[in-house]
């Protein structure tokens, strides 16, 4: 299963990106970046993380420690139609260019979302048309409502926006687990038709 973190931004070039995130990216991996303005416009690009550290520390809504991290990620398999989309993107929200050894690279001024889909290791238990009740080794804030990814046995993930509803800790065989309740919020017509499709085919084994 795969989930989208809310990152920012701090600079752009063609070759790469460079971002703010409260979650460690691990170096050589390979995510998934997507930045949409409030129009709705933007692009999807895939990039490989090339280094990672430790910026800062704040504090939650429970007062606990988040870390917060600063990482760079290479561009890959950047098409001629990713090019121009990126190249697009880049001119149309530039602030000013910051001149770096082997290249130029842009700080941007875009008002909307950069979203990085990061893969977690999720164990789906109750899957319904309504939401689903998993088990995961992270846990989730109650009530954030976070893009997400269902890989079925088949075809492409579905892709919606869910509403963490429950979060607890519980022990299982000797480890540490969350179990979380997400809500569907947000679903394409056409991953609900396959979700009913794929439930139904559950209730028929």
């Amino acid at each position: 299963m795969t989930f989208a973190s809310e990152v920012e931004v701090l600079n752009m070039s063609l070759s790469g990106v460079a971002l703010r995130s409260d979650r460690r990216l691990a170096i050589g991996h390979d995510y998934q970046l997507r930045i949409v303005n409030e129009g709705g416009r933007g692009l999807t690009l895939q990039g490989v993380v090339v280094w990672c550290s430790l910026e800062s520390r704040r504090k939650n809504s429970k007062g606990d420690d988040i870390l917060i991290y600063s990482a760079g990620l290479r561009f890959a398999g950047l098409i001629s139609e990713g090019l121009a989309s990126l190249m697009g993107f880049l001119d149309d929200h530039k602030v000013h260019p910051e001149q770096r050894t082997g290249g130029t690279r842009f700080e941007i001024e875009a008002t909307g979302r950069a979203l990085l889909e990061v893969p977690h290791p999720f164990r789906v238990r109750v899957l319904s048309l309504t939401g689903m009740l998993v088990h995961a080794t992270a846990s989730l804030d109650l009530g954030t409502v976070l893009p997400m990814e269902l890989s079925l046995h088949a075809g492409d993930p579905l892709r919606f926006e869910g509403r963490v509803a429950y979060c607890t800790e519980v022990d299982l065989e000797g480890a540490t687990l969350y179990e979380i309740g997400v809500e569907f919020v947000r679903m394409p017509p056409d991953d609900r038709n396959r979700l009913e499709a794929f439930v139904e085919e559950l209730k028929n084994r």
